[in-house]
C-alpha cells in the first residue's frame, strides 16, 4: 500500500502497518510539526510504528490524562455493533489504561435475533462495561447494521441519536462497507476518480460538525473483505476524504488485515466482510481495537479541534445558489424542466436564519422521472470555474417517502470529456438535512465551453415518482479548491 511496515514483536512474526492519523506519511511530517517516528509498545500487544501527531485521539487523551469524564460518539454499521466488537473492546482498553468506569449506550433499533430494524429508535439502557475508581468514559454507539453514515441523521432518528446526547469529546466514523455503490468517474485518476464517493463520508461528517462545531472528528478505514473483492474502493475513498478535509483524523484499521494476509481467524466464520467479533473469536475486532489503542498511545496529549467544513465560507462560483434572488415564478438563473414539476418557496422547512428554502416537487405523470430544477451556467459562471478544481455541495432535505433525490453536475474535465457527478443514493437520510456533494472536480480550462449543467432532481424513481413529495434545498455551492465549503462569502 506504499506505507512503511515493521515487524511485530508479539511472537507471531507478522508485519504490522503503521498507524497514519493524518492521511499522509508521518515521515513527511505531514502534521507540520516535524515530530519523529517512534516505536510504541501497547502493553504486550503488537508493537506498531506510529507518528506523534496532533489529532482527535490526542485531544481525547489530554482530557483522560487530566482525569476528566469524556463522551465518545461512534457512527457505525454492523462491523461496529457487536458486544465483542471493536468499540466495546477499545472502550474497555481505555478504561483499563485510566482505571475508569466505562458506560456503553448502543443504538437499539436493530434486533439481532430477528435480523430486523424493529427496535426502538433510541439508545438502549446504559451498560457498565467496566467499573473503575477514576473518571467515567461514556460511549454512544450509534451503530445500525446494513445502514450507512447518513442514516443516523434521518428525521426519525436524529432527535434521540444526536440532538439528545451530550456534546461528545470525539466523533468516530466507522462506515464504508454499505457505501460502495457510488459511481466512480471514468478516465479519472487519484482523488478525482472518487469524487462522488468522497461525499458519502464528508456529507454526514459535515452534519456532525454542524451539530457539534469544533469537536474532533476521526474516521477509520474499517477492514478489507476477506477475498479482496472490494478492490480498495472504500479504503481509497476514505483516504481521499481525509485529504480533502483538513483536520479530519484518520486511523488505518484496514491495512493491518492485509499485512496478516486476511487470515481466516480475523473474520467471522463463513463471512467475507465482518471482522471476527464473537465471544469465542474476536481476533479481527481486537486487531482493530489494538490499532486504535496504538494510535491513541502515539498521539500528542493536547487540545485539538476539527474545523467544520460546512461553516467555512468561500465565494460561490455560481449566482443565486441560495435562491435569495426570487421575485418571479422561479429563482433567477434557474429553470424548470420536465412534466409536472413545481418549484416554490418553503417557509417552514428551512435551515438556520434563512427566510425560506427552495421546494422542488416532482409530478407523478409519465415523464416526471426526468423533471428537475436546472441551472445552465452563464458565460460568467463558466469563466469562474474554467481550469479550476471545484466542489459541489448542496444542503438538502428529502421528504419521505420520495425515492432517490439527487444533485447532478455535468461538465467537461481537463481533457475535454463530459463527466457526470451524481450524488444520488447511499445517504439514506429523509425528513432530515444532509449535504449532497461531489469533491475535487477538475474543470476544462475553456471559459467558452458550452457544456455546463447543474440540476437538482427531486426523484429518480423508476418508471416515475409515486408521490409528489419534494426535495428541499437550502443552498447549493460550487467553490474553488479541494476542500468543500458550506457558507457563501458575501
Amino acid at each position: 500500500m506504499g506505507m512503511p511496515v515493521v515487524k511485530s514483536t508479539n511472537g507471531y512474526g507478522l508485519p504490522v502497518s503503521f498507524v497514519d492519523q493524518g492521511g499522509l506519511p508521518v515521515e513527511e511530517a505531514a502534521n507540520g510539526f516535524g515530530t519523529p517516528i517512534i516505536e510504541v509498545a501497547t502493553g504486550g500487544l503488537p508493537v506498531t510504528r506510529v507518528g506523534l501527531v496532533e489529532g482527535a485521539l490526542g485531544s481525547l487523551r489530554s482530557k483522560l490524562d487530566a482525569g476528566q469524564d469524556v463522551t465518545i460518539f461512534i457512527n457505525g454499521d454492523s462491523t461496529a455493533y457487536s458486544d465483542f466488537g471493536v468499540y466495546y473492546l477499545f472502550s474497555k482498553m481505555l478504561g483499563d489504561k485510566y482505571n475508569a468506569t466505562v458506560v456503553m449506550r448502543r443504538w437499539a433499533e436493530y434486533d439481532p435475533v430477528a435480523g430486523t430494524w424493529t427496535g426502538p429508535k433510541d439508545y438502549a439502557a446504559p451498560v457498565t462495561l467496566r467499573t473503575g475508581t477514576a473518571q467515567t468514559i461514556n460511549v454512544y454507539l450509534a451503530a445500525i447494521p446494513s445502514k450507512v453514515a447518513g442514516t443516523i441523521f434521518d428525521g426519525t432518528r436524529k432527535p434521540t441519536a444526536v440532538d439528545a446526547i451530550p456534546t461528545p469529546d470525539i466523533c468516530i466514523m466507522h462506515q464504508g462497507h454499505n457505501m460502495q455503490s457510488f459511481p466512480t468517474i471514468a478516465g479519472a485518476t487519484g482523488l478525482a476518480f472518487y469524487s462522488n464517493g468522497i461525499g458519502k463520508w464528508l456529507g454526514p461528517i459535515g452534519m456532525q460538525e454542524m451539530q457539534w462545531p469544533n469537536v474532533p472528528q476521526l474516521v477509520t478505514a474499517q477492514n478489507p473483505w476477506k477475498d479482496y473483492s472490494d478492490a480498495y474502493k472504500m479504503y481509497n475513498a476514505i483516504k481521499y476524504a481525509v485529504q480533502a478535509h483538513p483536520g479530519l483524523s484518520f486511523v488505518d484499521t484496514y491495512t493491518p488485515f492485509i499485512a496478516r494476509g486476511n487470515a481466516s481467524n480475523l473474520f467471522r466464520g463463513g463471512d467475507n466482510i465482518h471482522p471476527s467479533d464473537s465471544e469465542a473469536n474476536n481476533a479481527g475486532a481486537q486487531l482493530q481495537a489494538d490499532t486504535l489503542m496504538a494510535s491513541f498511545n502515539g498521539s500528542v496529549a493536547k487540545p485539538f479541534t476539527t474545523p467544520a467544513w460546512p461553516l467555512v465560507s468561500a465565494p460561490n462560483l455560481i449566482d443565486n445558489g441560495d435562491f435569495s434572488n426570487w421575485s418571479g415564478a422561479l429563482p433567477v438563473g434557474w429553470a424548470a424542466a420536465g412534466s409536472g414539476l413545481t418549484v416554490t418557496k418553503e417557509t417552514t422547512i428551512k435551515y438556520g436564519a434563512a427566510a425560506y428554502s427552495c421546494k422542488i416537487a416532482p409530478g407523478t405523470g409519465s415523464t416526471s422521472q426526468g423533471s428537475y430544477l436546472q441551472k445552465y451556467l452563464s458565460a460568467q459562471e463558466m469563466a469562474r470555474i474554467a481550469g479550476k478544481t471545484v466542489c459541489v455541495a448542496a444542503l438538502c432535505y428529502s421528504v419521505r417517502p420520495q425515492v432517490n433525490p439527487s444533485t447532478y453536475f455535468s461538465i467537461k474535465n481537463a481533457f475535454g470529456n463530459v463527466r457526470d457527478y451524481v450524488t444520488a443514493g447511499v445517504l439514506d437520510c429523509q425528513d432530515g438535512w444532509m449535504w449532497y456533494m461531489s469533491v475535487g472536480i477538475p474543470v476544462v480550462n475553456d471559459p467558452n465551453e458550452a457544456w455546463r449543467y447543474l440540476r437538482l432532481i427531486p426523484s429518480q424513481q423508476i418508471p416515475n415518482p409515486a408521490t409528489s413529495d419534494p426535495l428541499i434545498v437550502q443552498r447549493v455551492l460550487i467553490t474553488e479548491g479541494l476542500s468543500p465549503k458550506g457558507l457563501i462569502a458575501p
